[in-house]
């Protein structure tokens, strides 16, 4: 893990490095070739022919990787090859052109006339770059995964003077209530509209506030739910997983343009140790129970690696919905792993030790449920040994929930993310 890791570190300097050089020479047919020598093929979507093969490119990142597989998985594909390209290859290029204050994801719209040339220059070297990528790589159009990565954010422009598609499988969810009035704003004062072939979205507020603050049209945007959940709607809990536990870390980070968090009234890395210190404590004292402590990005850890028990371990890499086969009791906070558990009907627990709902409300979930709530030690002690049961079927609010956060309530939003794709691409 780690020689793969430094292997990646060395090839992505290696990258900046060429890029640069390249850039200050002009000679963007040579950046098309290290794009060239960057594509992955994507071995989990496989064509059934070879011929009349029609080739994408897809900038590569976590979660929308995976929503593009499992959509894809075991299905027909209509004789599509994809290719991952890393992303942090446009994001070389775009610091070079443009010498923005704010270089920021959300932040694309341009703040000044120089600004806006430096843009002109960014979009006429990536037209020269994927004109020569076409040359010796034939493809059909590119694959993005959110509408406001400051880097991606031209390729609409790009890809009608170069008369290839553009697609965006938009990943983001519906948030907490103040990052949806926060986000509102943001999508309107400080981004332009898409001019993207599709975008697709995981829920109908989603789409609702890309059409209310003009980022798209009407006839740009389809509502598919998000794929990688009809993973979890496939799972089935196993009665060996009832005293196998993941615990989600707390994202402390989030909320960097929002303000979620208030610490008077929601201290995160407080309720973070508070609920270590529990599983710590409940481990030792229980030691046939086994627990996975999950962290990502964004995630504070503090942590004596030392004292952690044997019946504890850490994860910081990879997806974190695909480990939920292997545990029938989720705990996480005000995060979407909240929708992922209830699909996969895992029992589900939400530490909320000493907080006011009426005062976190604004900050929360909408959840209209408060039986997944531990707000104490002994209630958290008590629903980790209680949750041993294994559903059967969604309540009307489980469904309420999967249908307005995620959109997917029937396991076949890849079905939808292939006919949208299609749509476009095979017309």
């Amino acid at each position: 893990m780690i020689k793969t890791k430094l292997i990646i570190h060395i090839k992505k300097y290696l990258n900046s490095l060429l890029i640069k050089y390249f850039l200050k020479k002009k000679n963007y047919k040579s950046i098309a070739r290290l794009f060239y020598l960057n594509l992955v093929k994507v071995k989990n979507i496989q064509s059934p022919s070879k011929k009349k093969i029609k080739r994408i490119i897809v900038f590569y990142k976590n979660g929308g990787a995976e929503d593009l597989e499992e959509g894809y998985k075991n299905k027909k594909n209509y004789n599509l090859e994809f290719y991952y390209l890393p992303r942090h290859l446009l994001k070389f290029i775009y610091v070079f052109f443009v010498s923005e204050k704010k270089i920021s994801d959300y932040y694309t719209r341009s703040s000044s006339k120089k600004v806006f040339q430096q843009k002109k220059l960014y979009i006429t070297c990536l037209e020269i770059i994927f004109e020569e990528l076409n040359r010796i790589f034939k493809f059909e159009g590119l694959v993005s995964f959110n509408i406001f990565y400051y880097a991606e954010k031209n390729l609409d422009e790009v890809c009608k003077k170069i008369k290839k598609k553009y697609i965006i499988l938009h990943k983001e969810s519906v948030g907490a209530p103040i990052e949806e009035i926060h986000f509102k704003n943001l999508y309107k004062k400080y981004n332009s509209p898409s001019r993207a072939d599709l975008i697709t979205v995981y829920s109908e507020a989603e789409k609702s506030k890309l059409l209310e603050t003009n980022i798209a049209k009407k006839y740009q945007v389809r509502n598919i739910g998000c794929p990688r959940l009809d993973y979890l709607f496939r799972l089935k809990n196993n009665q060996n997983n009832d005293k196998n536990i993941i615990f989600y870390l707390i994202q402390t980070k989030r909320g960097k343009n929002a303000k979620l968090y208030d610490n008077k009234i929601i201290n995160i890395q407080k309720l973070q140790n508070e609920t270590i210190k529990y599983i710590y404590n409940f481990s030792k004292k229980y030691p046939d129970y086994k627990f996975i402590l999950k962290s990502k990005h964004g995630v504070k850890i503090d942590l004596d690696l030392k004292k952690i028990p044997s019946n504890c371990i850490i994860i910081k890499d990879g997806v974190g919905h695909k480990l939920m086969r292997k545990a029938n009791i989720i705990i996480t906070f005000n995060s979407t792993v909240i929708f992922e558990a209830i699909a996969a009907k895992k029992n589900l627990i939400i530490p909320f030790f000493n907080l006011n709902f009426q005062k976190c409300k604004k900050s929360i979930f909408n959840l209209s449920n408060t039986n997944y709530y531990a707000q104490s030690k002994n209630e958290f002690y008590k629903f980790l040994k209680d949750s041993s049961r294994i559903k059967k079927k969604f309540s009307n609010n489980e469904m309420r929930l999967l249908t307005y956060y995620l959109g997917n309530t029937d396991g076949k939003s890849g079905e939808r993310l292939i006919k949208a794709i299609n749509k476009v691409l095979l017309r």
